[in-house]
């Protein structure tokens, strides 16, 4: 609103006017602010000597949709936990806990184990008070079935247990739920807190599809220089099995799998795959965020 100092124009070599009229507070703010830095700028490939580590989980959120990779792994965009995963969580902290116990000579009563499992209990984020109680209901159920199945079975010889290898310049790293040792060889357990129909052939065909098994399989190969004999999914509400014997076929599959999927997120290829359909993004945490998905969009 004054007229410029001669010597600003002397300094830096160009000529300038007084404003016309007076500029309002937000005006001076908006014209004097500095240059933003991009909210999200590229992120450089990685060399052909960078290790990369990745687990079954990563692999998996990339082949479903790159963008969703980037947003849960390389942005580390947080989500509230699902009803799903606290049930899952509380489940696992249950049972991992009676294991180890187990495994120091101890016997843990059912008492026990459902304490442990009310202890890990988030009561938050549940579609109602009823849905909550019929969960909280079910994993109490569901611990009293595994105990009954455990106390008189002998103890896993690991638990928990951490896993990592190298594929060329891709670490996997993982953990095993449980490793039992049978005359045929160890086997690999994963438990899941997936509700199933009691009698079907579901958890069978769900193993013979689980490329996570092949993966527990493969990094007990690389661990201990031999395969396991099988590797199972174990159904904790129905106490139902899946269970396969990974054969040469099944650790190259699974090994391409990784590699395949490896490569693109060394090139930081995170296109979204729309393709997957609607379906995939109305299942995903970041849909209400994401500028690609097509429940925003209207599938158009």
């Amino acid at each position: 609103q004054q007229r410029p100092s001669r010597f600003i124009g002397e300094a830096l070599g160009q000529s300038f006017k007084a404003l016309p009229a007076r500029s309002s507070a937000y005006e001076d703010l908006v014209r004097f602010q500095p240059e933003p830095s991009p909210a999200d700028s590229a992120v450089p490939a990685l060399g052909a000597d960078d290790v990369l580590t990745v687990s079954y989980s990563d692999i998996k959120d990339y082949r479903t949709c790159p963008l969703l990779y980037r947003f849960r792994h390389v942005l580390q965009v947080p989500v509230l936990p699902s009803p799903a995963a606290i049930y899952g969580l509380a489940l696992h902290e249950a049972i991992a806990e009676y294991l180890k116990r187990r495994r120091g000579g101890e016997h843990p009563t059912v008492d026990d184990i459902q304490t442990t499992f009310r202890a890990a209990w988030l009561a938050e984020g549940w579609i109602s008070p009823e849905h909550e109680a019929e969960r909280f209901a079910a994993g109490l159920a569901a611990l009293k079935r595994f105990h009954e199945s455990e106390r008189s079975a002998p103890p896993p010889e690991l638990v928990e247990h951490r896993f990592s290898f190298l594929l060329g310049r891709d670490r996997v790293v993982g953990r095993w739920d449980r490793v039992d040792q049978t005359p045929a060889g160890a086997v690999i357990t994963d438990h899941k807190s997936t509700a199933l129909e009691e009698g079907s052939d579901k958890p069978q065909r769900l193993a013979n599809q689980d490329f996570q098994l092949r993966v527990y399989a493969l990094g007990y190969e690389r661990a201990f220089g031999k395969r396991p004999a099988a590797v199972a999914l174990h159904f904790l509400e129905s106490g139902e099995r899946g269970e396969i014997k990974p054969g040469d076929d099944d650790m190259s599959a699974v090994a391409t799998w990784i590699t395949s999927a490896a490569m693109r997120i060394r090139a930081r290829d995170f296109a979204p795959a729309p393709e997957h359909g609607v379906r995939t993004c109305a299942r995903c945490d970041y849909r209400s965020i994401c500028p690609a998905s097509l429940t925003i969009r209207g599938g158009g």
